[in-house]
């Protein structure tokens, strides 16, 4: 419900109040992981304009990408990187777990909500993985000025 209310609430239409509470909540879980953790968010966003809907859903795409990656890949590490450009911002969650087959019928679902999720809201979201070399999810959104 938590989620629900903050995504509805248009005084946290600034990038900068997703970046905090994707950066507090990347960093307890990776603490309650106990693995290697690294988030990067690109102060150039802070300022930008994140709607309700865009801010729900790439917060949805990072949990889901995050809880992904912490569930099934038995990674060492997990990094986030949210940066500008030219079209709006981009997120990428890298693990170097031992990755997947990403044709699988076991991960097409929650590969297939992210990037339902992403499309809805005019971006686009690609996951790469193999066996043995980890997983990345890169979604790319837009964003206001």
């Amino acid at each position: 419900i938590a989620d629900i209310v903050w995504a509805e609430d248009p005084s946290k239409d600034q990038f900068i109040h997703t970046a905090t509470r994707i950066r507090s909540h990347f960093l307890e879980l990776v603490e309650a992981a106990d693995i290697q953790g690294s988030i990067h968010i690109d102060p150039d966003l802070n300022h930008a304009s994140l709607e309700g809907s865009k801010r729900r859903d790439l917060f949805l795409i990072y949990k889901e990408a995050v809880n992904n990656a912490l569930k099934h890949s038995a990674c060492a590490s997990l990094d986030v990187k949210i940066e500008r450009t030219p079209n709006g911002s981009r997120m990428t969650v890298r693990d170097d777990g031992h990755g997947f087959d990403p044709t699988s019928a076991t991960r097409v679902n929650g590969t297939r909500n992210m990037q339902q999720r992403a499309a809805a809201q005019g971006g686009w979201c690609v996951v790469e993985s193999a066996e043995g070399r980890g997983t990345t999810v890169r979604v790319e959104l837009p964003v206001g000025r």
